[in-house]
């Protein structure tokens, strides 16, 4: 989720400072960039927080059938 606010915030910025260059730059479409790279970022987050429990789950388990115990005293 952070990955996907950082990213969010960054495009935010990014295309508020291009619409005061360009001279082009309104309420509406702020509201617009925000509503729609917030979102995006939700979303972007959210997919990678599921890829990475999956890798975490994989990993996980792969861990749990390794039989690295010695072995018995005879």
């Amino acid at each position: 989720m952070l990955l996907g606010g950082f990213w969010a915030t960054l495009m935010i910025l990014g295309y508020t400072g291009f619409d005061l260059l360009r001279g082009t730059f309104s309420i509406e479409a702020l509201i617009r960039t925000v509503i729609t790279f917030g979102i995006g970022g939700l979303a972007f987050g959210l997919i990678m927080k599921g890829w990475m429990m999956r890798k975490l789950k994989q990993a996980a388990s792969r861990d749990a059938t390794d039989d690295d115990s010695p072995p018995p005293a005879t």
